[in-house]
């Protein structure tokens, strides 16, 4: 695992996070997926009472709790989990994950288990307009180098963007939102 404090943000990241068990998972999203044109992604929610999602949850929930649990005094779950599948040229424009209603989302992971290089890193934005008045940094994001079987947790307020795929093949993501109990 890896820790980057970011603006000042904590984000981490985890490689080869389902290890052996990456292709079955990985085997089971491409059979959720649909047809994708150039420049297009698309969003596929996915069934959490499926037992491959179980396993997925099992083992985001253990290496969450592993950082977080000493810094929150509730218990996690996963509030809402979806595929993307992004084709060649496409991007995700800046967003964030801050949603209120039906559930107040604290953490969201996103994973990837396809990833090859020229598919488009994850860029996260600086919150603080004026941060480079302050500490003399002059970037206002940073880029997230992915790799295959890289999942990555960051808070749900922080605002991020997909870079452009510029391969062939499908992007395959796929993401949770984490609430409290």
């Amino acid at each position: 695992m890896t820790e980057l404090n970011l603006f000042p943000s904590k984000i981490f990241l985890w490689e080869n996070f389902l290890g052996s068990r990456r292709e079955n998972f990985l085997q089971y999203l491409i059979t959720k997926q649909p047809t994708v044109l150039d420049n297009e992604t698309l969003e596929v929610g996915i069934d959490t009472k499926d037992s491959n999602f179980k396993m997925f949850e099992f083992f985001l929930l253990e290496k969450l709790n592993s950082v977080l649990s000493k810094n929150l005094i509730s218990k996690t779950y996963i509030s809402t989990a979806w595929a993307n599948y992004s084709s060649c040229r496409s991007v995700m424009a800046k967003h964030n994950h801050l949603r209120v209603l039906p559930e107040f989302c604290v953490y969201t992971a996103s994973y990837y288990p396809n990833f090859e290089y020229g598919m488009g890193n994850i860029r996260m934005h600086d919150p603080n307009k004026f941060n480079n008045l302050i500490t003399n940094f002059d970037q206002r994001y940073h880029d997230i180098d992915l790799k295959m079987d890289t999942l990555v947790l960051f808070p749900s307020w922080l605002e991020h963007e997909v870079l452009e795929n510029t391969t062939s093949k499908i992007r395959i993501s796929f993401i949770v939102d984490i609430s409290l109990t």
